[in-house]
């Protein structure tokens, strides 16, 4: 790996640079720490980065490819989608693959991109901070998890009261 003053901060890497010219043949395992800048995604109210991204991927040349397999990790902070409540958690892809045409004159391939990709297609539409989150009283709006709501038991929401009229029964033919 190419490592500078330019390629750290927090003395932790910017990119993972393969340095193609040293690649043994059977290939090699890249293993550590890219510093939370290397996401490289606006932070905002419902996702923000809380940790280096981590990983560890083999990288080989296969014919007329260069082949990079692992796995790949983020620790990030969201707000759950039922509860609204913020939470950390480690957002990984187990099984991270990339794949790059392999040039002769190619010094160094750089993986960082393809790191973010895995990490962003690894995050759900719909982040929970656990399986059991309750979420929020839909009349309320009290956080079932801390909380019991002050809605008369079986209350439900005037807005879905016309799904209780529906008839699921198939006419006979």
């Amino acid at each position: 790996m190419k490592k500078g003053k330019e390629h750290l901060k927090d003395g932790l890497p910017l990119e993972l640079l393969v340095n193609m010219q040293r690649l043994r043949e059977e290939g090699e395992w890249f293993e550590g720490e890219l510093h939370p800048s290397a996401l490289d995604v606006r932070e905002d109210e419902l996702l923000g980065i809380a940790g280096p991204l981590r990983y560890r991927v083999h990288v080989m040349v296969a014919g007329e490819e260069v082949l990079a397999r692992g796995w790949v990790a983020q620790c990030l902070r969201c707000v759950c989608g039922r509860c609204a409540a913020d939470f950390e958690s480690d957002f990984e892809d187990p099984e991270f693959f990339a794949s790059f045409p392999r040039e002769e004159t190619l010094e160094f391939l750089d993986l960082t991109p393809e790191l973010r990709e895995g990490i962003l297609l690894a995050l759900p539409n719909y982040p929970v901070c656990n399986e059991e989150c309750r979420g929020l009283c839909v009349r309320c709006g009290a956080n079932l998890n801390t909380q019991k709501c002050s809605c008369p038991p079986g209350a439900r929401e005037a807005k879905w009261a016309a799904l209780d009229q529906l008839s699921l029964k198939r006419p006979e033919s």
